[in-house]
């Protein structure tokens, strides 16, 4: 079942976007309070369920990807997440400079602060969440009554992990190395080195880039990528990585997993392999290419060092010439008039709210036509299955190696139920058999959909900036992929996402 609720926040954000020194508390009624989603597993037993906390992927919300509500059904975990900032309900819809949707956040040198602040107060908001889930959340539930489901599992605000994917393994290399309450951080298709993902990215040169005024020079260029180095820093993981084997006096180290998807070009394998260098993170099995500066980086390890670990997908290749055709096939500028900025505009701001049960397709026919809309959808799934060249590989995370190796991690460090282990592993197997995997899913069973008990200021006046030491994306970035790939493959068209 899920429940809904409302949770405090702590802002750092100045109306620009930004986070900046002395990183002083700002009072912003607006981005006081956001909403949060609790789903809890089928539960009989009398011993209370351990917590993830979800970190979503770019341009996507906190309600669409299932597959860690899925996995914590499976395992027996209950599931809290929110929105990161410029995304889902935090969109202002008052003032579009205010917190716009990321998608046109960085479409000019105007909100160049939203893409740097939103990592900032991001990981400030993660933290807040992790201390509310571990402190707060489990009394709140305790509290809440319903006829209707007598049988709601405890929380164990003591065991704890962040669960981050894309974006939300971004941040949270960070997150899980500053948050004191977490057991240790699971995180897919996302590290580090924030400046060397955004410059190495396949969405720079047509989408991120877009930041920086296009008539700059090179003195001028180089000037305004340090300023991005600057104020991104604070929330860069690799400042903090260490921090999982060697923490802060006061905290104990806590166990880091990894994955990644070789020859990705949304995340780059270079950003991951700095921040599994400096966690001094073993390479798993099955070893596809080989890592010369990791421990066990030719033959692999069998599973992780008492949690620690990374682990490789590799290209998916049997998918790729079809999702390769299908792109090809589809002229996005014929088909969608994306000549004009305005049909762009207009796909950013068709919202989050697809009904419940109405599949994709159908949901998009309203607003692009049947036609357009069935390819989308059919380029979407063939995507989803696996590598359409190399900046598709970001999807390939959801093979059975892959995904029973994040059971095990869950469940070797929250030392769960044996026998839900297992089974979890073993649906792994049928879901790839059925050709779906855990990624797939779109919304379902909401219908239960509960309000519990907010937390609202509540425990948060310890929650402060400080310096550090020194990449689901979903189907909303998937439409603007394919603008990027059309633009690719006709050059002489000019892409109309440049501001």
């Amino acid at each position: 079942m899920t429940l809904k609720g409302d949770v405090s926040l702590v802002n750092f954000r100045s109306p620009d976007g930004g986070v900046y020194p002395p990183y002083d508390y700002i009072a912003d009624p607006s981005r006081r309070i956001t909403d949060f989603i609790l789903t809890l597993p089928k539960w009989d037993k009398a011993e209370p369920v351990p917590i993830s906390v979800w970190g979503h992927g770019l341009g996507n919300f906190k309600e669409l990807t299932r597959s860690g509500y899925i996995m914590g059904d499976r395992l027996g975990m209950a599931t809290i997440a929110i929105d990161h900032p410029n995304h889902g309900s935090r969109v202002t819809d008052f003032d579009s400079l205010k917190e716009p949707h990321i998608a046109l956040a960085v479409t000019s040198p105007l909100t160049i602060m939203q893409l740097l602040g939103m990592f900032v107060q991001g990981t400030v908001d993660h933290n807040v969440v992790i201390s509310s889930a571990s402190h707060i959340l489990p009394q709140v539930l305790a509290n809440w009554e319903n006829p209707d489901y007598p049988n709601i599992p405890a929380l164990d605000g003591s065991r704890i992990i962040f669960d981050g994917l894309s974006l939300g393994a971004m941040l949270g290399v960070a997150i899980g190395a500053t948050a004191p309450e977490l057991d240790g951080a699971y995180l897919v298709n996302g590290a580090g080195s924030l400046m060397q993902v955004f410059s190495e990215s396949t969405f720079w040169d047509d989408f991120t880039s877009n930041v920086i005024p296009q008539n700059m020079n090179g003195a001028e260029l180089v000037f305004v990528l340090a300023m991005m180095q600057h104020y991104v820093d604070i929330a860069d993981g690799n400042n903090f990585v260490d921090w999982y084997r060697e923490p802060p006096s006061g905290r104990l180290p806590r166990p880091m997993g990894m994955h990644y998807s070789l020859g990705d070009g949304s995340m780059s394998n270079d950003a991951t392999r700095a921040s599994a260098e400096i966690a001094d993170l073993p390479l798993l099995k099955e070893v596809i290419e080989p890592e010369a500066n990791l421990r066990f980086g030719d033959e692999g390890r069998a599973d992780f060092e008492n949690g620690y670990g990374l682990v490789q997908s590799g290209y998916g290749l049997e998918q790729a010439e079809e999702a390769l055709n299908s792109l090809k096939e589809f002229d996005i500028e014929d088909s969608l008039g994306l000549s004009d900025i305005g049909v762009l505009g207009g796909l950013a701001g068709i919202g989050t709210d697809i009904p419940e049960g109405v599949p994709f397709a159908d949901y998009l026919s309203g607003f692009l036509g049947e036609n357009d809309a069935n390819k989308i959808d059919g380029i979407v799934d063939a995507i989803y299955e696996g590598d359409a060249e190399d900046f598709l590989t970001h999807f390939n995370r959801g093979g059975v190696e892959a995904v029973q190796h994040s059971i095990g991690w869950r469940c070797e460090v929250l030392n769960l139920d044996v026998e839900r282990c297992a089974k979890a592993k073993e649906m792994a197997v049928v879901d790839a058999e059925n050709g779906g995997g855990l990624d797939d899913l779109i919304p379902g069973g909401t219908d239960d959909d509960r309000d519990l008990g907010d937390i609202i200021d509540e425990g948060l006046s310890n929650v402060t900036v400080t310096e550090g030491s020194a990449g689901a994306m979903e189907w909303m970035l998937l439409l603007l992929l394919v603008v990027v790939w059309s633009a690719r493959q006709a050059p002489l068209k000019k892409l109309p996402v440049r501001g």
